[in-house]
């Protein structure tokens, strides 16, 4: 895959700069050898809203020629929008598999005509200057309709990101790449249920998230296979396929008003007691996600077995 990240003056480079990291862990890691990119202008160098230079590895290239291009944010592109022959070279990506902004680098992509009848999204201060270009722009981190791959404000360049991660690759390594980053924010897709059962039911204002395991379909018993520190991790990993859940049915975390109720199980050895520092991955899973909304009560049982011999299990009731 061979990608163009955009740049131009007045541009914000940590808009750049969390998107280019995250999806080049796939070449430093081996997952993608053939993972190729170029940094790409209207001119040699340009200085970014802070002052930074950055040189060019090529001059007004054929976007055509690339997979994926990327468009980052910054007060240039309200400038650039309705530059005619910047735009023009925008549009030459027209064919191009992958497009993706963060922040207002959408306003480039609407203005080269990748976004009219999508819904996508931008900065949360500069969701009215998209709506021109779009059939509708929403609040949240990232997302993706089609082609067009857009992220929210300047930090959700990482969720991006690890979101075309998962896309070219799959959840798995998009979480190992979280990781290898240190960020725990990024919520990936939902998994599937593993019955006939829906992952969740919305009655009213509240949202019953059917029981989720850690990814990967881990086996063992606390105090056995895995140890409580363990145990902590796997839980979070459930935690963050409960978000998923809430996530791929409202669309976004921000409609989450508050966690009511969290209640584990725990597979565990007839002598394992500490069932409740295990569940605490969950719990500051959430608390670390939501903030204040992420308070909740709490229930933790010990299970002598769990479907597929998962170590943990997580119910989850929510208000919206």
């Amino acid at each position: 895959m061979k990608m163009a990240f955009i740049l131009f003056d007045d541009m914000t480079t940590l808009d750049l700069a969390g998107f280019h990291n995250a999806v080049t862990w796939l070449k430093k890691r081996n997952l993608m050898e053939s993972l190729t990119w170029d940094f790409c202008s209207d001119k040699e160098e340009v200085t970014d809203d802070r002052g930074m230079r950055i040189k060019a590895d090529r001059v007004l290239p054929p976007l055509s020629e690339y997979e994926l291009i990327f468009v980052p944010g910054g007060m240039g592109t309200r400038r650039l929008a309705d530059d005619v022959a910047f735009v023009d070279w925008i549009r030459t990506a027209r064919d191009v598999p992958y497009k993706a902004s963060v922040c207002t680098g959408a306003l480039l992509l609407g203005a080269a005509g990748f976004t009219g009848g999508k819904t996508i999204t931008t900065n949360p201060f500069a969701l009215e200057l998209l709506k021109p270009y779009c059939k509708e722009v929403v609040k949240t981190r990232a997302m993706r309709d089609g082609d067009v791959f857009t992220g929210g404000g300047i930090t959700a360049s990482v969720d991006l990101g690890l979101f075309v991660v998962e896309t070219l690759t799959n959840k798995e390594t998009a979480q190992e790449i979280q990781r290898l980053m240190d960020y725990p924010y990024y919520v990936p897709s939902a998994s599937e249920p593993a019955a006939k059962y829906a992952n969740c039911a919305i009655v009213g204002n509240f949202v019953y998230v059917s029981g989720k395991g850690p990814s990967g379909n881990p086996k063992g018993k606390l105090g056995e296979a895995y140890t409580t520190e363990e145990g902590y991790e796997l839980a979070r990993n459930a935690g963050t396929e409960v978000l998923a859940v809430l996530k791929s049915a409202l669309g976004s975390l921000d409609k989450v008003k508050r966690v009511v109720k969290i209640q584990g199980f725990v597979n565990a050895t007839a002598g394992f007691e500490e069932h409740h520092k295990v569940l605490n991955g969950c719990s500051d899973l959430m608390l670390e996600m939501l903030g204040e909304r992420g308070s909740h009560a709490r229930s933790v049982l010990g299970a002598v077995s769990l479907r597929d011999n998962l170590p943990v299990i997580i119910d989850s009731i929510f208000e919206i």
